[in-house]
């Protein structure tokens, strides 16, 4: 017999007529409100939440048709994003909050902060403080390495499902006991215990539509803000069986022109943000609260307890 699989737990709130799945992390003091990047659910903060609840209660939020959030026909654009995260916090009866964001979410928070500055404390952005660069990822040597590969959308099991995953994002397998539950929140378990994406290419499509033209405005916080980002020297995409000149090529790109961007990005966030503090996190994937879970943490906690 096989594992009964099934939904990590979590609660839902009616928010803007939507149900939006949530995640009470525990803890007590001031809301620190935990949002995820494209793709992800409040899954994704499972471990990493808990190094804030001696301080905060920390509640982490899915967007609407992320996770086990309810799927919408509307409502992708960021202002509608940012009404969602505003009537959570009226659900919570929360005034005033801490905003921690990763990747995607760091044009929420952006926009929160522009929108609703007297309800915003502080800013923690993870790898998410940056414009996009269409010209950059042009560049990219493995741009083309699935671009005909149509992506999956049903599985017949959950097992196989995993193992699909694995596969083709063995970045899964550092911290498994954190995507286990994440991958679980994304699908369907249907009849016969077929499994099927919930995250379809149609819902890409409408976010990626909505993100690609944003260019965040950082001058107008004004609460203290910290931004990390995440510098690697290897590509995190390089597959097992490259071969030399790819590998070459794909890291170099890598530790030249992602890592400039990124800097320029920091820069930009420094100059633009009076309270700002900026770090790099070296040797580390876009998912650096995963990988440098312990040094992220401490320093994310020691900027939310001084600023």
């Amino acid at each position: 017999m096989g594992t009964n699989y099934g939904h990590p737990k979590g609660e839902f709130a009616e928010i803007n007529g939507v149900n939006l799945h949530y995640l009470d992390l525990g803890g007590a003091g001031d809301c620190l409100l935990l949002l995820a990047g494209f793709s992800n659910s409040a899954h994704i903060y499972k471990f990493f939440s808990a190094h804030f609840t001696d301080h905060f209660h920390v509640v982490a939020l899915t967007r609407r048709s992320h996770g086990q959030s309810e799927i919408t026909k509307s409502g992708y654009d960021l202002h509608t994003r940012v009404d969602d995260i505003r009537g959570f916090l009226d659900h919570l009866g929360v005034e005033s909050v801490t905003l921690m964001g990763h990747s995607m979410a760091g044009d929420e928070l952006t926009c929160f902060a522009h929108r609703f500055p007297d309800r915003t404390k502080m800013l923690v952005y993870l790898d998410a403080a940056m414009e996009r660069n269409l010209q950059i990822q042009s560049e990219d040597p493995l741009r083309d390495l699935n671009s005909n590969k149509e992506p999956e959308e049903e599985w017949s099991s959950v097992e196989a499902y995993f193992e699909y995953v694995r596969k083709e994002h063995p970045i899964v397998t550092n911290r498994w006991d954190v995507w286990r539950d994440e991958l679980l929140a994304t699908v369907d378990i249907v009849a016969g215990g077929r499994v099927r994406n919930r995250f379809t290419p149609e819902i890409v499509k409408k976010f990626s539509d909505e993100m690609k033209d944003f260019k965040p405005d950082f001058s107008k916080i004004r609460c203290p803000a910290i931004s990390f980002f995440a510098m690697a020297n290897i590509h995190p995409r390089l597959p097992k069986d490259a071969s030399k000149e790819l590998a070459e090529a794909a890291n170099a790109y890598y530790r030249n022109t992602v890592n400039g961007w990124k800097r320029e990005n920091a820069e930009r966030f420094r100059n633009a943000v009076r309270h700002s503090t900026v770090v790099e996190i070296q040797n580390s994937g876009h998912y650096l609260f995963l990988d440098r879970e312990e040094e992220v943490a401490e320093q994310t906690k020691h900027f939310l307890l001084s600023a």
